[in-house]
């Protein structure tokens, strides 16, 4: 469904070129609360760029978890 980088990696770290086989929501669902998105919501990413970005977002989310729970975050 996504022509506009012809299958290629959306997100690209370090130059990446490799083909997008995982379908990536652009804003993590644990910071939307929102499962069904649309398709201007999700993005091509190959396994390694998909994996980095799920990590580092992995690690926001336990920030965010813990300033909120020593109330330092509303």
């Amino acid at each position: 469904r996504d022509n506009t980088h012809y299958g290629g990696c959306q997100l690209g770290f370090d130059g990446c070129t490799h083909v997008a086989t995982t379908v990536d929501h652009k804003m993590p669902t644990w910071y939307t609360q929102v499962e069904q998105v649309t398709d201007e919501e999700l993005q091509g990413l190959c396994g390694n760029c998909h994996q980095i970005k799920s990590s580092f977002e992995g690690v926001q989310a336990k920030r965010i978890k813990k300033l909120r729970s020593n109330g330092g975050l509303v």
